[in-house]
């Protein structure tokens, strides 16, 4: 418990750490993995325990991205399932309004320079952080009779830029985004500060 005052550290990657189920430990030498199953099944010694791992190694797994000035216009994904993007947790994040809530710039589906985006009937499972972010120019998105469960962070979030403080010389920022019928459970495994919408220098959401 306690805040990140508290808590200044992370300890990743030691042997000694691997003592509560889920976690793991890799002898990168010996090439040998070494696990504490997170499973409720009791397996007797000798029994052999069958299990299929997943090793994320991208955050963002579609990136849907033009500019202001030449937007992608019209895209739309339907009936996919994203799965088992990389966590985020120790990547640069931001705080993007007043406030003390802090969010990654990125997600499993990453949206930023289109207009017309449309998600629809898509499954967003075990994201490891944010599982759709539209960032800055971004309009008229729908998300619409989607799934998001087990994400590391938010579900979806809507972010945008303002002039000069990130790098960009105009503001640019998500707009008439329209999200309806979805289901939303699990949010924020990994994140303490997650929803199932973020947003922040957006409008008419």
């Amino acid at each position: 418990g306690g805040g990140m005052s508290s808590q200044p550290f992370f300890v990743e990657g030691v042997r000694e750490a691997l003592n509560s189920p889920g976690e793991f430990w890799v002898d990168r030498n010996k090439r040998i993995l070494y696990l504490y199953p997170n499973v409720t099944a009791q397996v007797r010694t000798g029994d052999t325990l069958v299990l299929d791992l997943e090793a994320p190694h991208l955050h963002t797994l579609v990136r849907v991205s033009g500019t202001a000035e030449r937007p992608v216009k019209g895209f739309s994904l339907r009936g996919l399932t994203f799965e088992f993007a990389a966590h985020t947790s120790l990547l640069p994040y931001e705080v993007p309004s007043p406030g003390d809530w802090a969010i990654h710039r990125g997600g499993a589906l990453f949206v930023e320079g289109a207009e017309d985006v449309t998600v629809e009937s898509c499954r967003f499972s075990r994201v490891g952080g944010n599982a759709i972010f539209l960032s800055g120019y971004a309009k008229r998105t729908t998300v619409q009779r989607s799934e998001f469960a087990y994400t590391g962070d938010s579900a979806v979030a809507a972010v945008g830029r303002l002039r000069l403080n990130d790098g960009f010389t105009v503001d640019t920022f998500p707009e008439d985004t329209l999200i309806r019928q979805n289901h939303f459970r699990e949010i924020g495994i990994r994140g303490k500060q997650s929803s199932a919408l973020f947003s922040a220098l957006s409008c008419r959401t």
